[in-house]
């Protein structure tokens, strides 16, 4: 566990962590670099970071992961709901109960069925080399760029293509 502050809980760490990464990096990459901070941690750990944020159990193992979202479905964590309603009126995969979001995801699956994904895979490999193309530019260049605008604009490619 990370040095807890009983006022401040882990805030001062996370700010250590957080002024050694790029502004806009992913949120989840700072749960790694906590790990990576505290080895002796283990996978799975309590995030004090109120009154920023609420209490978090971080999960970083991937066999726990598979028992809370599939072997033992447990109740979403509300601030999940809190967020998305007002943008999708309780209609998303995310916030949806688990009777509810089986039956959407049942439908999606057949989209993403393995004989499915083969028909696209000229495609993909054509959306994914363009995207190799624009990584190895920035190569050359040496620079700094965002990768999550790269990464967001293959996946919404590959996803059209898949899709439509």
């Amino acid at each position: 566990m990370p040095p807890h502050n009983p006022i401040f809980g882990h805030v001062f760490v996370l700010a250590r962590i957080l002024s050694k990464l790029l502004k806009d990096a992913y949120p989840h990459y700072l749960a790694d670099q906590l790990r990576q901070s505290y080895p002796d941690m283990g996978p799975i750990f309590y995030l004090d970071a109120w009154p920023f944020i609420t209490l978090t159990l971080v999960v970083a193992s991937p066999a726990t992961l598979a028992q809370i979202t599939t072997e033992h479905v447990l109740p979403k964590f509300p601030a999940i709901n809190d967020f998305l309603y007002p943008l999708a009126n309780g209609r998303d995969l995310v916030s949806m109960d688990n009777r509810e979001w089986k039956f959407w995801r049942s439908i999606f699956n057949l989209g993403f069925s393995a004989s499915h994904l083969m028909t696209s895979v000229p495609d993909i490999v054509r959306e994914t080399t363009v995207f190799c193309e624009v990584l190895e530019d920035h190569a050359r260049k040496q620079d700094t760029f965002p990768m999550k605008t790269l990464t967001d604009n293959l996946a919404m490619d590959v996803i059209g293509k898949v899709v439509l």
